[in-house]
């Protein structure tokens, strides 16, 4: 198998577990949904290994997708590839496809750096920024069976095994 089909399979198990445990997470989770100030001041021990799951994979998924598969992708699609900066990247993903949006990409990368400074810390803006995860989840999920449908359907075809 060449290698470079053999790691962007990797990548793309590595992802799939990320989402797959998105989803479980968010199932456990969603009866807290969405949280008050006080609601989030009263989380049980259990609740918040919960949402940390939660935040933990969205965060891994993020990371895996933006510093390691996007790269991977552009790289079997541009000789340039490595001369692109992350907004070049996103741009040509969503016009080859591969995401739905190269500014619902940026927002969730934002919101991933906000919700890492203020989630455990303080009440009001935790809780916010926790409810605006939540609700996010879906577009992540989004971004990660677009990236994922190209990869397999246009990239992966194309490397010899």
């Amino acid at each position: 198998m060449n290698g470079e089909g053999e790691r962007m399979r990797a990548l793309l198990r590595e992802c799939g577990i990320h989402a797959r445990r998105i989803r479980r997470a968010r199932d456990r989770c969603a009866e807290l949904f969405p949280l008050s100030e006080e609601s989030y001041r009263a989380l049980t021990e259990d609740e918040v290994e919960h949402i940390d799951q939660l935040l933990y994979r969205f965060t891994k998924l993020q990371d895996v997708l933006g510093a390691r598969l996007f790269p991977a992708l552009m790289g079997t699609l541009r000789e340039d590839a490595d001369s692109m900066t992350i907004f070049d990247v996103l741009a040509a993903l969503e016009g080859a496809g591969a995401i739905p949006s190269q500014e619902e990409w940026l927002r969730l990368r934002e919101l991933r750096n906000r919700i890492a400074h203020e989630y455990e810390y303080d009440a009001r803006a935790g809780s916010e920024s926790l409810n605006e995860l939540y609700t996010s989840l879906d577009e992540l999920l989004r971004a990660w069976e677009a990236t994922s449908r190209f990869a397999n359907e246009k990239v992966l075809p194309s490397l010899p095994e």
